[in-house]
């Protein structure tokens, strides 16, 4: 998760994570955006970093990064997603248990 500290709203919210091995050489590294586009001021997002290298599996560390913009103007505030609970069921079925908040002050619909 990733929070804006700033009083100023930040889009292009780049995470960049490097793996590295028990003897602290880099094994693998990867990067991604946050789910949301732009962050205001306190705002929170999710990201979702994939490594392709199979030597990744259980690094004993990672390291961490974030780059970022500072945005022209603020966005409403939307929904958020959060994700909860995963599991499956006895006939082999998937369940997500998750959660959708309202941050902005309009009503929302479907």
């Amino acid at each position: 998760m990733v929070t804006n500290p700033f009083t100023i709203p930040i889009h292009f919210v780049q995470v960049t994570a490097s793996a590295h091995n028990a003897q602290n050489q880099l094994i693998s590294t990867g990067s991604t955006y946050t789910d949301i586009d732009q962050l205001n001021p306190k705002e929170k997002a999710g990201f979702d970093i994939i490594f392709l290298d199979n030597v990744v599996a259980n690094p004993p560390n990672y390291q961490l990064s974030v780059s970022y913009e500072k945005a022209d103007s603020v966005k409403p505030a939307a929904l958020y997603l959060y994700m909860g609970q995963t599991s499956m069921d006895s006939a082999g079925t998937y369940h997500l248990l998750g959660e959708v908040t309202n941050l902005g002050s309009d009503p929302t619909h479907l």
